[in-house]
C-alpha cells in the first residue's frame, strides 16, 4: 500500500492538537475550583423548638494562596483548628446547638476574613407549653 506523507502529517497534527486541548481543559477546570468555606450538612433538625440539635458537620475550605488559616465557631475568637502553609483543609465538627452556628475561616496573623458558612437549625414542631389533659369521658 502507498502512504501519503501529507495524510500522515495531518493525522499527527490532529493528535497533537487534541492532546493540547485536553491538557488545557484540565488546567482550566483546576483553576475554576471554588474558593471559600463549605459545610455539609448545612442544616440540622431538632424535634421541637428550643431543643438542642446534634450533628456531625464536615467543614472544607479552599484558597488560592498558601498560608496559615484558622477556623472559628460563632463569635468565639479562639480557633477550633488551624493549618500552616496550606491552601485547603478539612475538619469534622460535632455540633450541639439550639441556634444557627456560623463557621468562619480567617488568617490569624492579619485577621483577614476569608469566608463564612452557616449551619441552620430548624425544628419539626413548634414548642407548645400548654398542658394536655387526657379525658376518657
Amino acid at each position: 500500500m502507498f502512504f501519503n506523507p501529507a495524510t500522515r502529517l495531518g493525522h499527527c497534527l490532529i493528535a497533537i492538537l487534541s492532546c493540547c486541548f485536553y491538557f488545557f481543559s484540565l488546567r482550566a477546570s483546576a483553576q475554576t475550583e471554588e474558593i471559600g468555606v463549605f459545610v455539609s450538612p448545612n442544616n440540622c433538625v431538632a424535634l421541637t423548638k428550643g431543643r438542642e440539635c446534634y450533628t456531625r458537620a464536615n467543614i472544607t475550605w479552599r484558597t488560592r494562596v498558601s498560608g496559615m488559616y484558622c477556623i472559628t465557631i460563632d463569635t468565639d475568637l479562639t480557633p477550633v483548628k488551624c493549618w500552616q502553609d496550606a491552601r485547603r483543609g478539612e475538619f469534622v465538627y460535632e455540633m450541639s446547638s439550639s441556634q444557627n452556628v456560623t463557621i468562619t475561616l480567617h488568617r490569624p496573623n492579619t485577621n483577614t476574613l476569608i469566608g463564612t458558612a452557616v449551619i441552620e437549625v430548624s425544628w419539626l414542631y413548634a414548642g407548645d407549653n400548654r398542658k394536655r389533659r387526657w379525658r376518657l369521658f
